[in-house]
C-alpha cells in the first residue's frame, strides 16, 4: 500500500479549537470500507471523519491508503470534500489526489462538477407515457446501519462498469434510492457533501450510457413521520427543515444532464406510527411538493401513496387525494408486490400460489398484477393522478440466486405487460451492487441479506466493475422486462351500446393475435337478461384483432346492469375495464307496475324528474345552493348523476348536506336535524330549530369499489348537557298501511367510539337499528332478539318488506253515529253485516245479516292521518283465522276488510334474506313513520356513515321484483367488480 497525504492548511492560528468533518468521494478512482472483501481490486480506501486543529495550531494532515497491486491504463482522481466547520470557514471545492499508473498520462472522462448550486434547472422532457427502470436501494447510508455510529457505513454507488453494461441490456431510467443522515448531531437537514457528490455523479454517469435518473430519499419519511413524536419528541425535524432539505437536494441536482425526477418519500408508510395519524404525511406530501415548485418547474415530483391493501387504496390516500401540482408533472407512486400480501419479504412463489392472493379469492397468476392495477386505477382516474408504481418484485427466494421458478417470471411479466396496457411507469425493486454482501465488521451493523442483488458480472462479494465473469441469471432475467412481453397476458376489451329500442350490443375487442384459441361468456351480473343469440363468442387462434359483438335484451323493469366477462383462460388473459355498467332508459317502477312513494339515490331512477339531487351549503353553512343530475345519462333520462367536478369547484373543502330531494314527487325529502325522534320522545317535546352545525357531510364514498356522493359521518357540534346529536330524518308514508317496501345502501359503516346507530326503523315495539358497529340489532325494550353481522368497507344494500296479510275480502258501506254517543255503527253495503264500534274503549261488536246475537272485540282504535279517511278513524282486531280492519267517517263512508294472517316481516341484505318475523294487519304502531340517519347519538365520538340513498314503494313486492329493484340498485352505483 502506498500513502496518500491530504494537507489542510489554516490561514493564521487560531486561539481555541477548530475542527470540521471530510469524506473522500470517488471520481474515476473507486474506493472499498477497510475490511470488506476484495479490497485488493479497489484503488483507495475511502474514510471520513474530522480534521482538527488544536489551540495555536494550522496545519492538518489526513492520511489515505492507495492500492499499489492495481494497474490501469488511465489516470484516476478521488476527491476530498470539507463540510460542518466550527470556528473557522472552508473552501467546498473538492481537493483532487490523482493516482499515476506506470507512467501513463490518459486521463478518463469524469465528472468534476459535483456539487453545484445552480440557479438555472436544465429542461427535462416529458416522460414517456410507460416505461420500466430499475429501482436502486442502494447507495443508502445511515439507514441500514449502525444507529448509533455515524460513520460506520459506507454507501455504494453504481459505477461506470454497471451504467455501461445496464445500457446494453436496454435501460433507460432508474431510481436511486438514498437514506441522508438525518441524525440528532446533525438535525437540520442538511445531506453530506459525500452523498451529494457521489448520487450527483452516478446521476451523471448514467447519463452518458442513456439512462436518466428519479432520486428517492429514504429517510426523508422515515423522519418526517416518526421525527416529530417518535424519535426526536420534540419535533426537530419540522416542516422547515423537510421543505430545506428538499430545496438542497433539488438545487444540488437539478442542472445535472439526465436528471428527471424527485421522489418525496421514498418508502411510504403502511400504517401510522404510533400516537400519529396519516394527516402528518399527508400534509409533508403537499409541504415537499411545493417547496420543490417554489425553484424548479421542470422536473418531476413523485408524491408517496400510502402503502397497505390495495383495495383499500382510496380511503388510505384520501387525505392526498386533491394535493395540485401547478406544473402537471407529478406522479402518485405506490409499491405493488406480486407475494400473496403487497409487502415483500416472502418465500418461494410456487408457495405463495398454492395460497393465492390474500386480497381476493383469486390465484397468484400472471394477472396478480394487474388486478392490484384495477383497484388503485379510479382514484388515480378520478383526482387527476398520473400513476407510477415505484417497485415491484415477489419470490425472493426464487430470485437470490436465479430466477428458478418459470410461475414468478410469468407474475413478472403479467405486471409489466398490465403497466404496458394502462400507461403507468414500472419499477422493477432490485436491490444494488453488493447489497447482499455480509457487512459484519463494525460494531452495531446489521447483517445484510438482501437477495436480488444485480451485480451484473455474477458475484456478490466483489467489486463488479472489475470483474469479466460471466452474467448473472438474476440480471439476464429482469432485463427482460426493461420492455414489455405481451405474448403471456393479452387483454380483452368489452364495450356496450344501447339500442333505440332498450336492447343492447356487447362488443370484445382483442387487438392481439392468440396463440391458441379460447371461449368468453357475457354475464349481466345476476340481471336476469336474455342473450336471444347466446351469451358466448369464440376468440379463433392466429386471427389478429378481432371483434365479436353479442346482444342482449334486459329483463322487464331492468333499468341498469353490470356486463363482465368469463372465459376460460382467466389465469392469463386481462379483462379490462372488469365491468361495465349501462343505464337504459326503463322507469323502473313503472315497468314493474310499482308506485314509489321515496326515491332518493344518487343518480337518477325516475324517468322526467327534472328537480335537484341535493342541496349543498359550503363548510361553515353558506351560499345553499342546488345540484342537479347533469353528469351522464339522456335529458331527463335513467341513469345521469351530479358531476363532483362542480361540486369540488363549489366547495373545495367539505360542503354540507342541507337537503337530499325526493325523486317520486311526494316531497319526502331526507332532511338535517328535527330534534329528539320520536321513538324515545313524545308528541309534546320542543325541539330547537336547525342550524348548519346539524348537517351531515356531503362526500364520495371512495373505501369500496363505487365512487356516488353519500352522507359523512363526524360532523356539528355535541351538546352532552342537553343529549341532543346529529342525525338526519325523514318521516315514511306508511301509517296504516298493510304494505310497505324500502330498500338503503350502506357503504362503509364504522364507527369509533360509542355511537348508538347510523339507522333505525320501528315496528310492533321493535327497533331495527343498523349499524354502526358491523350488526344489525333488533331490539324490544333493551333485550338483543338477534344480532346478524355485516362486512365493513363494502357496499351493502338492504330491503325491508312488510306484508300484513292478503285480502280475504273488501266491502264499501256506511257510518252513522247518534248526536254525542262515543259508537259508531257500519253496515255493510254488500253483506249487510253492522259493527258497533266505540272510538273510546276500543269494544267492537259484530253483527251478521239476519242474525239477533253478536260478536265482542276489543280493537286497538287510531286516527286516520291520511289517505281517504283522513280525519276519521281506524279499528284493528283479530281472531283466531283473519285479521279485521275498519275504516271509516264519523257520519259518511267506510270500508270493512279482511285479512288473512299469512303477513311477514322480512330483511334481506344483498338479496338473501337474513331475518323474518309473521306480521298482522296495517302499520299503526304509534312510533312508526320515522326514518332516522343519525350519527353522534349521546357519546361525542367519529362515525363515518356512508349512507347512500333510500328507496320507499307503498306495496308488497314479489321475489322477483324486489331481486330486479336490488340488482338495479346495486349496478347503479357500482362501477367496477373486482
Amino acid at each position: 500500500m502506498a500513502i496518500a497525504r491530504f494537507n489542510i492548511t489554516l490561514t493564521h492560528p487560531m486561539p481555541e479549537p477548530a475542527f470540521c468533518k471530510y469524506s473522500l468521494v470517488d471520481g474515476s478512482a473507486g474506493s472499498f470500507v477497510e475490511g470488506l472483501p476484495d479490497k485488493n481490486l479497489v484503488d483507495y480506501t475511502f474514510s471520513k471523519g474530522f480534521v482538527t486543529f488544536e489551540e495555536g495550531q494550522q496545519t492538518a494532515t489526513v492520511e489515505v491508503e492507495v492500492n499499489d497491486n492495481v494497474t490501469s491504463d488511465f489516470v484516476k482522481t478521488f476527491y476530498m470534500m470539507l463540510y460542518d466547520a466550527h470556528n473557522c470557514l472552508i473552501d467546498t471545492t473538492p481537493i483532487p489526489c490523482t493516482i499515476i499508473y506506470n507512467g501513463v498520462t490518459t486521463t478518463q472522462d469524469e465528472i468534476t462538477s459535483f456539487y453545484s448550486l445552480s440557479s438555472a434547472p436544465a429542461p427535462v422532457d416529458d416522460l414517456p407515457s410507460f416505461f420500466s427502470f430499475l429501482s436502486f436501494s442502494s447507495p443508502e447510508s445511515y439507514r441500514w446501519g449502525s444507529l448509533t455510529n455515524i460513520f460506520a457505513r459506507n454507501p455504494f454507488w453504481i459505477t461506470e462498469g454497471y451504467y455501461s453494461y445496464y445500457s446494453q441490456r436496454n435501460l433507460k431510467y432508474q431510481r436511486l434510492c438514498n437514506a441522508y443522515e438525518l441524525i440528532q448531531d446533525q438535525p437540520f437537514g442538511d445531506p453530506q457533501p459525500f452523498n451529494s457528490v457521489m448520487q450527483r455523479t452516478s446521476i451523471s454517469t448514467a447519463y452518458k450510457y442513456g439512462i436518466k435518473t428519479i432520486t428517492s430519499n429514504h429517510n426523508d419519511s422515515q423522519w418526517c413521520l416518526d421525527g416529530c413524536v417518535g424519535v426526536f419528541g420534540d419535533g426537530i425535524f419540522t416542516e422547515k427543515v423537510f421543505e430545506n432539505l428538499l430545496q438542497t437536494q433539488t438545487r444540488v441536482f437539478q442542472d445535472a444532464p439526465g436528471f428527471c425526477g424527485i421522489q418525496l418519500n421514498g418508502e411510504p408508510a403502511s400504517v401510522a406510527l404510533q400516537g400519529m395519524t396519516t394527516d402528518i404525511f399527508n400534509r409533508f406530501s403537499e409541504i415537499g411538493l411545493s417547496a420543490v415548485r417554489e425553484i424548479n418547474d421542470q422536473i418531476y415530483v413523485l408524491v408517496d401513496g400510502i402503502g397497505g391493501n390495495p383495495t383499500q387504496f382510496s380511503s388510505l390516500n384520501a387525505g392526498i387525494a386533491n394535493i395540485k401540482d401547478p406544473s402537471n408533472r407529478d406522479f402518485i407512486v405506490w409499491d405493488i408486490y406480486l407475494d400473496t400480501y403487497s409487502g415483500g419479504g416472502a418465500p418461494y412463489m410456487d408457495d405463495i400460489m398454492k395460497e393465492g392472493d390474500g386480497y381476493s379469492d383469486y390465484p397468484i397468476s400472471a394477472q396478480t398484477g394487474p388486478r392490484r392495477l384495477e383497484w388503485v386505477k379510479p382514484f388515480a382516474e378520478q383526482y387527476g393522478w398520473k400513476f407510477m408504481i415505484g417497485e415491484t418484485g415477489g419470490g425472493q427466494q426464487d430470485t437470490k440466486e436465479s430466477l428458478s421458478s418459470d410461475s414468478w417470471k410469468e407474475v413478472v411479466t403479467g405486471m409489466t405487460n398490465g403497466c404496458y396496457y394502462e400507461n403507468i411507469p414500472m419499477g422493477i425493486w432490485c436491490s444494488g451492487p453488493q447489497f447482499n454482501g455480509y457487512y459484519t465488521d463494525f460494531s452495531g451493523l446489521h447483517e445484510n441479506t438482501y437477495p436480488l442483488t444485480l451485480d451484473p458480472f455474477g458475484s456478490t462479494t466483489r467489486y463488479g466493475i472489475y470483474e469479466n465473469g460471466p452474467e448473472s441469471p438474476v440480471l439476464g432475467q429482469f432485463s427482460r422486462y426493461f420492455e414489455p412481453d405481451i405474448s403471456l397476458s393479452w387483454k380483452l376489451i368489452p364495450s356496450v351500446t344501447v339500442n333505440s329500442d332498450n336492447t343492447s350490443v356487447v362488443t370484445v375487442d382483442f387487438p392481439y393475435n392468440p396463440t391458441y384459441s379460447f371461449d368468453i361468456n357475457v354475464l349481466d351480473g345476476g340481471a336476469n337478461g336474455a342473450f336471444p343469440d347466446g351469451s358466448g363468442a369464440t376468440i379463433t387462434e392466429n386471427l389478429p384483432t378481432q371483434t365479436h359483438a353479442i346482444n342482449y335484451t334486459p329483463a322487464k323493469g331492468a333499468c341498469c346492469a353490470l356486463f363482465s366477462l368469463s372465459e376460460t383462460n382467466t389465469d392469463t388473459i386481462l379483462v379490462s375495464p372488469s365491468s361495465l355498467q349501462i343505464f337504459f332508459n326503463t322507469d323502473m317502477f313503472v315497468d314493474l307496475g310499482l308506485s314509489p312513494t321515496t326515491v332518493i339515490w344518487p343518480c337518477r331512477l325516475v324517468a322526467d324528474y327534472k328537480g335537484p339531487a341535493f342541496s349543498l351549503t359550503k363548510s361553515d353553512g353558506t351560499s345553499p345552493t342546488d345540484f342537479y343530475y347533469t353528469l351522464g345519462g339522456a335529458e331527463n333520462g335513467i341513469g345521469a348523476t351530479v358531476d363532483p367536478t362542480i361540486v369540488s369547484q363549489f366547495s373545495p373543502d367539505t360542503p354540507l348536506v342541507k337537503t337530499w330531494y325526493d325523486q317520486s314527487g311526494n316531497g319526502a325529502d331526507l332532511g338535517p336535524f328535527k330534534g329528539e325522534d320520536s321513538q324515545w320522545g313524545n308528541a309534546t317535546t320542543t325541539n330547537p330549530p336547525s342550524t348548519y352545525t346539524d348537517y351531515p357531510r356531503y362526500m364520495m364514498a371512495r373505501d369500496v369499489n363505487f365512487y356516488v356522493p353519500h352522507f359523512g359521518g363526524d360532523f356539528g357540534d355535541y351538546d352532552n348537557n342537553d343529549r341532543l346529536y346529529n342525525r338526519m330524518d325523514m318521516t315514511l308514508p306508511i301509517d296504516g298501511e298493510m304494505y310497505y317496501t324500502f330498500f338503503f345502501a350502506f357503504g362503509a359503516n364504522i364507527a369509533i367510539g360509542l355511537d348508538d346507530y347510523t339507522f333505525t326503523y320501528a315496528y310492533s315495539q321493535k327497533n331495527f337499528i343498523f349499524g354502526p358497529n358491523s350488526q344489525l340489532n333488533i331490539t324490544g325494550e333493551s333485550e338483543i332478539v338477534t344480532n346478524v353481522p355485516f362486512v365493513r368497507s363494502q357496499l351493502n344494500i338492504y330491503s325491508v318488506e312488510y306484508n300484513g296479510g292478503s285480502l280475504f275480502s273488501s266491502e264499501d258501506g256506511s257510518t252513522t253515529s247518534e248526536s254525542g254517543s262515543l259508537i259508531l255503527n257500519f253496515v255493510g253495503g254488500s253483506s249487510g253485516i253492522t259493527i258497533g264500534a266505540n272510538q273510546s274503549t276500543g269494544e267492537i261488536s259484530v253483527t251478521a245479516s239476519g242474525s239477533s246475537s253478536s260478536i265482542s272485540y276489543t280493537a286497538g282504535h287510531y286516527l286516520v292521518s291520511s289517505g281517504e279517511f283522513n280525519g276519521g278513524m281506524r279499528f284493528v282486531w283479530s281472531d283466531y283465522t283473519y285479521i279485521y280492519v275498519l275504516l271509516t267517517e264519523y257520519w259518511g263512508s267506510a270500508r270493512y276488510l279482511i285479512y288473512k294472517k299469512d303477513g311477514y316481516l322480512r330483511i334481506c341484505k344483498n338479496g338473501s334474506q337474513i331475518y323474518s318475523d309473521s306480521a298482522e294487519g296495517p302499520i299503526v304502531d304509534q312510533f312508526n313513520g320515522i326514518m332516522n340517519v343519525c350519527w353522534n347519538r349521546f357519546y361525542p365520538s367519529c362515525t363515518v356513515s356512508d349512507i347512500i340513498g333510500f328507496i320507499g314503494v307503498d306495496s308488497a313486492v314479489t321475489d322477483d321484483q324486489r331481486d330486479t329493484i336490488y340488482q338495479n340498485l346495486y349496478s347503479s352505483i357500482q362501477t367496477t367488480i373486482s
